[in-house]
């Protein structure tokens, strides 16, 4: 029952941390503009997801736990890609 509950709050986890990055995506896309943005900051999430995914695959190595991880951290990235594809170059 304990291992059921928890790999309900693992999905709960996914399905809402991957949504909170879709507004931030589709923003990017559309308004092709990424000024207001931190690059920096994201950076930063890139180097937690990083340390995070090796301390998975050291310590309990779960595909699923691993999946989420790669998930995580290919959006920070792909996010990371969209700000410096559409930052405007200051003249």
């Amino acid at each position: 029952m304990k291992t059921i509950f928890a790999y309900i709050l693992l999905i709960i986890y996914t399905v809402v941390s991957l949504y909170a990055y879709m507004p931030q995506v589709i923003k990017l896309i559309r308004t092709k503009s990424s000024n207001d943005l931190s690059l920096s900051s994201w950076m930063f999430w890139i180097l937690s997801y990083l340390c995070y995914l090796g301390y998975v695959l050291i310590e309990s190595p779960d595909l699923g736990v691993i999946f989420i991880t790669c998930l995580e951290l290919f959006f920070t990235i792909l996010i990371c890609i969209l700000i410096l594809l559409y930052r405007k170059r200051k003249k």
